[in-house]
């Protein structure tokens, strides 16, 4: 016995083909056009808030990255993950509770900090040393030494 999945009925081609033999040299979803309107607008916005001023160049370029973009946000989406989804996840992740770190503010004042002598052992261990390395040098004959 062979059990027929449902998954023709995804298969359907939701592409606006156009009348015929006027059709896009493009193909691309219907809710593709409405992503690419709404970034569109964002990335203007951008480049105004940027200083970029309005010309043929900086449109061209908005142009291009709002394509760049499109392209990487409806390669997402599917016929099993539409666009709203993709809206919906992101408004999650940005509003999501987040684990707050513990900051300590510590304000250091000098008149309150404790100024100690060295160690008198650290200067007991630092004269056995510099012996040492004295001995080793005359042992050596080093040139140089003074007694």
């Amino acid at each position: 016995m062979r059990v027929q999945t449902d998954d023709d009925v995804y298969a359907v081609d939701n592409h606006w083909l156009g009348p015929p033999g006027r059709t896009f040299a493009w193909r691309a979803r219907y809710s593709a056009y409405g992503v690419f309107g709404a970034v569109l607008l964002i990335v203007l916005a951008v480049e105004r808030r940027a200083a970029i001023g309005f010309g043929f160049w900086s449109f061209t370029y908005a142009l291009l990255i709002t394509v760049l973009l499109t392209r990487a946000l409806m390669s997402l989406v599917n016929h099993e993950r539409p666009v709203r989804t993709l809206l919906v996840v992101f408004a999650h992740e940005i509003i999501a509770p987040r684990r707050r770190t513990g900051h300590q503010h510590a304000v250091l004042q000098p008149q309150q900090v404790r100024v100690r002598r060295r160690n008198p052992g650290m200067e007991l261990l630092a004269d056995v040393r510099q012996d040492a390395i004295r001995a080793r040098r005359e042992a050596r004959g080093a040139p140089g030494y003074l007694a």
